[in-house]
């Protein structure tokens, strides 16, 4: 096995998480579903609902306290780009933590989204991607899954190709940052989904869209009932 793909500044990826803990543990954040979280030394995918900023920071705490590792998130390209960001120093800070830009328009994430998604992946790192940091659409508590999820059904079956192994996406449901008065995070670990139980053959690479396709509905239910459980967490606390 190789070895596990660490962020390019680690110190400063603790830093930023460890430093924002105090503010997470003002708002009550609790969290259940860690038995669904990978062991460490392999490669795989975090999808996670997104509202709000403390969104990154909750799914970002939880993984260093409970596997002690990071993860490389997928941040907006145009927000990585945008001048009033680099004078501020947010893109320089969003780089040092291992930021891999996403296009929010067009049919896909962009070729560089996927060309270093399927460097940290290969090297047994963890990726995180937001989707509805991309076009979203929400109906109450229900999410609904976008073009973006479904790439990275298709990510994942490459990636599992290209490796030899299976690729999996874990879901994650947040509840609590939905509204300005965030209070009472809630965050559930879902199942996760493998590109390996529908149909991915190591020696067809022309399985890999059939089986990105296969994989979908199934990551998005897995994703939605993720949703539900943090959501009936949250509430369950707002009502004792």
């Amino acid at each position: 096995m190789g070895r596990h793909f660490e962020v390019e500044h680690p110190l400063s990826y603790r830093a930023v998480s460890y430093g924002t803990a105090p503010y997470l543990y003002a708002k009550n954040m609790e969290y259940t579903g860690t038995e669904n979280i990978p062991g460490t030394g392999k490669p795989y995918i975090v999808c996670a609902v997104h509202r709000t900023t403390p969104d990154i920071l909750a799914v970002a705490k939880i993984w260093l306290k409970e596997r002690g590792t990071s993860i490389h998130f997928a941040a907006a390209k145009d927000m990585l780009d945008d001048p009033k960001n680099q004078r501020r120093g947010i893109s320089a800070l969003l780089n040092r933590v291992g930021a891999i830009p996403i296009e929010r328009t067009g049919l896909s994430p962009g070729a560089e989204f996927t060309k270093r998604s399927l460097e940290v992946l290969g090297q047994n790192g963890i990726l995180g991607v937001f989707p509805e940091h991309n076009s979203h659409t929400i109906r109450g508590n229900d999410v609904q899954l976008d073009k973006v999820k479904g790439y990275l059904c298709f990510v994942a079956a490459k990636a599992s190709f290209l490796m030899r192994q299976g690729v999996e996406i874990v879901t994650v449901g947040i509840a609590g940052t939905e509204s300005g008065n965030i209070s009472n995070i809630n965050v559930h670990v879902g199942e996760s989904v493998s590109p390996t139980e529908f149909g991915l053959d190591f020696e067809r690479r022309r399985s890999i869209p059939g089986a990105a396709r296969e994989m979908f509905p199934i990551m998005s239910e897995a994703f939605q009932e993720a949703q539900k459980i943090a959501v009936e967490h949250r509430d369950q606390r707002v009502n004792e």
